[in-house]
């Protein structure tokens, strides 16, 4: 598909010489116009010159300025000088050296060197013979004032030469299979076209790879250099064929055009030539994108950044159009792929990184609204977020989705010529349901990330509004993840489309919690539409975690009435952050709760059991309300056995594990509802445990109960009090029954052997004998017995043991203390406090057992060394008054020092 690329601008109109005869006379500048016969044989340019070789034997120097005339690039040129070479012949190659300010020149089967500045020959450079030659456009060489060339002969050898400014120096040769026709040279690479055959050579190491054959009679060869150790080349049937150094191709081929009189490369397309043509490919699709007419065309060249073309007269310059211009041109023709790759490629055109990336976003952009226009949402969703599109110019082709607050603008220079969705849609509803599912797709998508920082209010508003008329479930999560939309706006539209649950948490993320609170119990009295997630546990919830007491008070007495266990809950699950300390509005919450004794009692069990509040007005107040839940089930006829039984069970529970209530009132009140497990375990709170075990084994004939109450009771006690209780079920045991029942003396008779034969009651053995009848045969007490006993043992040999353990330790303090207080300590007149390093100067010291000496008075503690930190746990005390040891010693007849032992 055609595309304009580049366009031919008129450099050199008409190209004029001297004449043979004045130029020998050098009297005129400009001669008159070239003969017929004469014609360009070759150009090369350098900066802002243009040097022209002919046919016979002239080289031609003009100068040409650039300008812009209406915004497009024009030539101005001059002739500046000429240089006749001596013979009629062609002058076949020139080569600009620009760092040495030299031309090289192919005439005559040499090579030789011209000055720029007067084209006249540097006579101190010897010629090279040459057939053609080539330059190193990527030169090994530290040198920047020298080049690298490289010459084809008839000898089948490549010969490469150093030139500088006065000199032209051969290096070494080459041999090759074949004959040199052409050449290109890169680093140590040269890339050349034999007779039939593309080869590449390291001149370094002189390896040649083979690239492939080529017909002489049917393909002009041509090699070109377009990138570091990359070479294009001219192949069968037209094809341009691109070769690296290591000979692999790593571009697809471009069909160019029969005829082939010239090939140039100018990043990323390929200019071919012929008699009447130049052919534009790119080397991105491998696609012809442009034809310019050219009749007689000669050289097509890339010279110094600039491309020339020349037919046999004239010279014109091949100008690229701006890459912004081609890429809006295929844009028009919504030709996006192309428009992204050129867009791409286009870097190299000398942009700064920063300039291009912006362009090139811009372009991505455009590109993506040609593809949302099409209906082609994949694409533009992913042109969209690489392009950095704003957000808030897709939601402008929205209508009502942008709030009312906002006041942007859409872009200029325009990105799009869309009005809104309706003018793609067409009032199509179908398409235009799937427009506004893109819109929320790719806003959800884009919503957390950086770039919509600045506009985060009309996404989210947007958002909400797509969502309230989408009917979806992401609605309520979107109000509630930090949504920034306009509340005016979005309140009609959620109340337009009964989305009050959703506008209900929008109030609350915004925190207005009373408006929230407001919507959410209108919905549950039945005025406003309801919503499947709002109900009763919902509220309750919401409540519990209210922190404003004045709103808590305010729908407390709602959500009681609805329902008094989740009521409750705003009171209970109150966070006191695990801290057993009183809710400070307890007493008015009890006060509040007297109408709702459900609620009341569910409170107090909070109070009592999840924040432990050791409170006797609390525990007292929750047994009474036990009592009375058990008195009403006890009067209610057809209360079933399995509530009733529960409800005792809770109140015992509360009973025995509670010691704060007032146990006379609550006592009195169990007598009165002959509740007599409850009395019992009231009894044993008073340490009654006689009346308490006599209610459990005479009056309910519990033994099991009787016996449990005793190990509860006895836990953490004294084994004194443990066999006082223990003594006290074993008497209660032996008694006889009041009624004199035979049966019921038999059982307790039973119950009495069988407690003293268990391993869980804890007797004084003495006493039990005393009690036991005379007539009781010793086998119904034999475990009991032969347990005594062996506690007795047991204990007496503990007893005899931890006796022999104490003499032991005793022994060895006394060994300790006599090494210590027999040990003596020298301190010499040079010897330093191990604390301050000072002499000692009174015959009163410290030592310790680490052989640590000090002052006295630098010492803090006597058993921790000032030194090392060293706790000492044996204390040597005095064996009467309890101080530290002093000792005094004598050696050689010299009076030692008093020694503290520490």
């Amino acid at each position: 598909m055609s595309i304009r690329a580049f366009e031919l601008v008129p450099a050199i109109e008409t190209v004029t010489q001297i004449s043979p005869a004045h130029d020998k006379s050098k009297s005129s500048e400009r001669g008159p116009q070239l003969q017929v016969q004469q014609q360009i044989e070759c150009i090369e340019s350098c900066g802002k010159n243009i040097f022209i070789g002919t046919n016979d034997g002239y080289i031609i120097e003009y100068s040409f300025d650039e300008k812009m005339l209406n915004g497009r690039t024009g030539y101005e040129s001059h002739q500046t000088k000429h240089r006749f070479l001596g013979q009629k012949k062609p002058v076949n190659q020139l080569k600009a050296a620009s760092a040495l300010y030299r031309l090289l020149v192919q005439f005559d089967g040499s090579v030789f060197m011209l000055s720029m500045f007067d084209l006249e020959p540097v006579t101190t450079a010897s010629k090279a013979k040459a057939t053609s030659f080539c330059l190193n456009e990527n030169p090994d060489s530290n040198n920047p004032f020298s080049v690298q060339m490289c010459t084809a002969s008839k000898k089948k050898q490549l010969h490469l030469f150093t030139v500088t400014e006065d000199r032209i120096m051969h290096d070494h040769e080459i041999q090759l299979p074949d004959l040199p026709v052409t050449m290109a040279m890169d680093g140590s690479h040269i890339c050349i076209a034999l007779t039939s055959q593309y080869i590449v050579i390291n001149c370094d190491t002189n390896r040649l790879q083979d690239l492939f054959p080529y017909d002489s009679e049917t393909t002009m060869p041509f090699v070109k250099r377009v990138a570091k150790e990359e070479f294009l080349l001219s192949g069968p049937s037209a094809l341009g064929m691109f070769a690296s150094a290591s000979g692999i191709s790593q571009r697809p081929p471009v069909h160019m055009i029969d005829n082939l009189a010239s090939i140039c490369y100018s990043h990323p397309y390929v200019l071919a030539m012929n008699e009447q043509f130049i052919t534009v490919h790119s080397v991105i699709d491998q696609q012809q994108k442009q034809i310019i007419s050219f009749n007689g065309g000669r050289v097509l060249g890339e010279f110094d950044g600039r491309i020339f073309v020349a037919s046999a007269r004239e010279v014109y310059g091949v100008v690229p159009v701006p890459w912004e211009i081609q890429i809006q041109s295929l844009l028009a023709d919504k030709r996006i792929t192309e428009a992204l790759d050129l867009a791409r490629n286009s870097y190299k055109t000398g942009l700064t990184k920063d300039r291009f990336n912006k362009i090139y976003e811009t372009i991505q952009q455009q590109a993506g609204f040609i593809e949302f226009s099409q209906h082609r949402f994949s694409e533009a969703v992913e042109l969209f977020k690489s392009g950095l599109v704003d957000a808030r110019e897709v939601i402008s082709l929205y209508p009502l989705l942008m709030p009312r607050s906002s006041n942007y603008t859409r872009a200029v220079p325009a990105l799009h010529d869309l009005a809104d969705i309706r003018q793609i849609t067409h009032g199509n509803q179908q398409q235009m349901s799937e427009y506004k599912q893109f819109l929320a797709d790719f806003l959800e998508d884009i919503r957390e990330t950086r770039r919509v920082l600045a506009c985060r209010e009309e996404v989210d508003t947007a958002l909400v509004k797509l969502y309230a008329e989408m009917d979806t479930d992401k609605l309520c999560k979107l109000v509630q993840n930090n949504c920034k939309a306009d509340l005016s706006d979005c309140t009609e539209v959620l109340q337009q489309h009964g989305r009050y649950h959703a506008l209900a948490l929008l109030h609350r993320a915004r925190g207005d919690l009373n408006s929230a609170l407001a919507l959410w119990t209108r919905m549950l009295d039945g005025e406003l539409e309801g919503d499947p997630l709002v109900n009763i546990k919902y509220m309750a919830k919401i409540l519990t975690s209210v922190t404003d007491q004045h709103l808590m008070w305010k729908y407390a007495d709602w959500l009681l009435k609805k329902d008094e266990k989740l009521g409750v809950t705003m009171f209970t699950c109150q966070s006191v952050d695990g801290a057993e300390l009183e809710p400070a509005q307890a007493p008015a919450v009890l006060e509040f709760l007297q109408r709702y004794p459900e609620a009341l009692l569910k409170y107090l069990e909070y109070l009592v059991f999840s924040l432990r509040l050791e409170k006797e007005k609390y525990h007292t107040h929750l047994a009474l309300l036990y009592m009375n839940n058990v008195q009403n089930l006890m009067k209610t006829n057809n209360t079933e056995q399995g509530l009733l039984e529960d409800a005792r069970r809770r109140l015992q529970t509360m009973l025995q594990d509670s010691s704060a209530y007032r146990v006379h009132i609550l006592l009195g009140k169990a007598q009165e509802l002959e509740l007599s497990a409850e009395c019992a375990i009231l009894h044993g709170k008073l340490e009654e445990h006689e009346q308490a075990l006599e209610i459990l084994v005479h009056r309910l004939r519990d033994y099991a109960a009787a016996e449990q109450y005793c190990s509860v009771n006895a836990r953490g006690r004294s084994r004194s009090y443990r066999h006082k209780l223990f003594y006290n079920l074993l008497t209660a045991y032996m008694s006889q029954p009041a009624d004199g029942n035979t049966e019921t003396a038999k059982a307790l008779m039973e119950a009495a052997i069988s407690l003293l034969n268990s391993s869980k009651a804890e007797f004084d053995g003495a006493e039990v004998l005393r009690l036991i009848p005379e007539d009781w045969p010793i086998s119904l007490v034999r475990q009991f017995l032969v347990r005594t006993v062996r506690r007795s043992q047991h204990e007496c040999r503990m007893k005899l043991v931890e006796q022999a353990l104490a003499q032991g330790a005793r022994a060895g303090a006394e060994v300790a203390t006599a090494s210590v207080m027999n040990r003596s300590e020298i301190v010499t007149e040079d010897r330093c406090c191990a604390v301050c390093h000072k002499p000692f100067r009174d015959p009163q010291f410290l030592r310790y057992p680490n052989g640590i000496v000090s002052h006295i008075h630098c010492s803090n503690h006597r058993h921790i060394c000032p030194v090392t930190g060293k706790l000492f746990k044996v204390i040597l005390p005095h064996p009467r008054s309890g101080s530290p040891t002093k000792t005094t010693s004598f050696q050689s007849s010299v009076t030692k020092p008093q020694i503290r032992e520490s």
